[in-house]
């Protein structure tokens, strides 16, 4: 089974992998595997790899590379019924739309909203901004409707304005290469992240 398999992986060849290192793994592999088996949404994927990938980035380039390939070879040996696998996303499923999605939305919708949007979501966002604007704008009403607060607790608008000064931060980052404690290759990675959840997101509504 999926889980006992990934109590084998190492970081280094002879030492075994830390409990932390088997949970992103065991992660990956699931986000990988779960939507060729129609478990998950190709945008619920890519919001928890947005999770493996900055917990893997913690790691040397060696660790990484040996990582990469750990999970290409054992993503296609996971069975569809795997129970640690269908176990796991029948407890997260839930989750990813009410607490890991709207931090995507927002980020995009701030994005988006920018006089001038950072050249790398530009570049990157294909889809129609009116629609997709409206169908944030949907679905964070139908959170709050439903009384779900955003990351942090209070109202969605004091939090979208908290998200809407964060963007403008990151577009100045990006325009002039200047990092206040973000570098610019991370800021880049928060918006492509915004963008591609968002916009797989956007595409399963269709």
């Amino acid at each position: 089974m999926l889980l006992t398999a990934l109590l084998s992986l190492t970081v280094a060849q002879t030492e075994a992998a830390p409990q932390e290192v088997q949970s992103i793994l065991f992660l990956e592999i699931v986000a990988r595997r779960a939507p060729q088996c129609e478990l998950l949404e190709d945008w619920q994927s890519a919001a928890i790899r947005t999770q493996t990938a900055q917990a893997l980035r913690g790691y040397d380039i060696a660790s990484q590379d040996l990582f990469e390939t750990e999970i290409a070879a054992r993503v296609p040996t996971v069975a569809c019924d795997d129970p640690q696998m269908t176990a796991w996303i029948d407890g997260i499923e839930p989750g990813i739309a009410r607490e890991f999605l709207p931090q995507f939305l927002v980020a995009y919708r701030a994005f988006a909203r920018l006089d001038t949007p950072p050249a790398i979501f530009t570049s990157e966002a294909d889809a129609d901004q009116e629609l997709a604007l409206a169908r944030i704008d949907a679905e964070i009403a139908r959170l709050a409707d439903a009384g779900i607060t955003p990351e942090g607790g209070g109202d969605w608008a004091t939090h979208q304005a908290r998200v809407d000064a964060a963007a403008l931060s990151i577009a100045d980052i990006l325009a002039t290469g200047e990092s206040s404690g973000m570098p610019p290759a991370e800021a880049a990675i928060l918006v492509r992240d915004a963008v591609t959840v968002t916009e797989l997101w956007l595409a399963a509504q269709e």
